[in-house]
This record gives structure tokens, C-alpha cells and sequence, in this order.
């Protein structure tokens, strides 16, 4: 049966605002990958580390298009990697996500075609080791959708079932431009079982 996806943001949201009043410290070291020194630590000496919490404490969840990802890991279940996401604050991507998933081919598309002409854009879904908290999508690409591209990444600790394809993050743009994986343990049961094994490729 087709999923419907206005239905289940709402539903993941509604319950998501009542669970994140009552988190323990436990599972804000869950969300954030914050457990063992090397959790604790990682990315200490930026802003976005001391905004995370916050984020948590007031995001709302969205949908973004997972199209990429990167790790020279042979166990990539294992591992903590980059991945480049899609995501829209338009309220008609609720209804639609496909329109991230249209959106992500077309930026591969222009990646590919503007690999040698030092393009910004171009370059941060290129170049391996890029980065970027939110970076606007050419509207040539979005077909005149307000999206944005950002790189974030995915940690085995709270993300063990990713897959590439359609993901929930959470987003509170007021605090940070930064967004963070919903891990597994908070997505509706619906998603849940609609997403494995191979996630959403829509």
C-alpha cells in the first residue's frame, strides 16, 4: 500500500514533541552519538556542537533524500560516513517527498556535467571531503523548489539501518542550519517497516 506521507510526518511529529519534553540524558547522548570519548568529542571545537542539543530540544522532523555517500570503510554497517541529503522547508515536499528524490538525480546530473568548471556547487557534491551545514540547490535542479543541499554525517552508534533514499532528520532552522538523523528508534512503526531493507529509494 503507498505511503502517505502527509499523514506519517504528522503522526512522527506529533509523538516526537511529546517524547523530546521528557528525554533522559541518555538518549540526548543517544541522538547526538555522544557515548565512549571519541562520541563525546568529535567536532568539541565547533559552534554546531553546542547547538545540538537545543536542536533537539526544539526541532521538528522533516524529510530529506539521502543520494550520496562516502567511507573507504569494507564495513560500511560499521562505520560513521558522509552523506549528502536534499531537504526543503516547502510544506509541499510533506505531501510529495519525490521532489527530493527528483531534485537529488538532477544535482548529480549537474555535478557531473560542471565536474571541471570549479563551480561551487558542483564541487561540494564532487570532492569527497566536502562540507556544508545548508547550501541552496540550483533552481535549474529543483525545478523552482526552495531546496537545500547538506552534508551530514551518519554514525553506526544511532543509525544502524541506514540506506540511501528518503531519511527523517530533525531540523529547527531558528537555532542552527544544521540537521541530525532521527535515529531508527523514534521513526513511526509504518516507516519503520515500509524502510527495510533497503530503504526509500521513492
Amino acid at each position: 500500500m503507498q505511503m502517505n506521507w502527509l499523514e506519517n510526518i504528522k503522526d512522527i511529529n506529533s509523538k516526537w514533541i511529546l517524547q523530546r519534553s521528557s528525554l533522559s540524558k541518555e538518549d540526548f547522548k543517544y541522538i547526538l552519538a555522544r557515548k565512549g570519548f571519541n562520541g563525546v568529542l568529535r567536532g568539541f571545537l565547533t559552534k554546531e556542537y553546542y547547538k545540538r542539543k537545543k536542536l533537539v530540544e526544539t526541532g521538528e522532523i522533516i524529510y530529506g533524500y539521502c543520494f550520496k555517500m562516502w567511507s573507504n570503510s569494507k564495513k560500511t554497517n560499521e562505520a560513521d560516513f558522509p552523506v549528502w541529503v536534499i531537504h526543503s522547508p516547502m510544506s509541499v515536499i510533506n505531501e510529495k517527498p519525490e521532489i527530493l528524490r527528483d531534485t537529488a538525480f538532477k544535482c548529480l546530473d549537474f555535478a557531473s556535467k560542471n565536474k571541471d568548471s570549479h563551480d561551487k556547487f558542483a564541487d561540494l557534491i564532487n570532492k569527497p571531503l566536502s562540507d556544508t551545514l545548508m547550501f541552496p540547490v540550483p533552481m535549474e535542479c529543483s525545478n523552482n523548489h526552495l531546496c537545500y543541499l547538506s552534508i551530514i554525517e551518519r554514525r553506526a552508534l544511532n543509525m544502524a539501518r541506514f540506506s540511501l533514499g528518503l531519511n527523517l532528520f530533525i531540523s529547527s532552522p531558528s537555532v542552527t542550519h544544521e540537521i541530525l538523523f532521527l535515529p531508527d528508534r523514534y521513526w513511526s512503526e509504518e516507516f519503520r517497516n515500509g524502510y527495510e531493507p533497503a530503504g526509500y529509494p521513492l
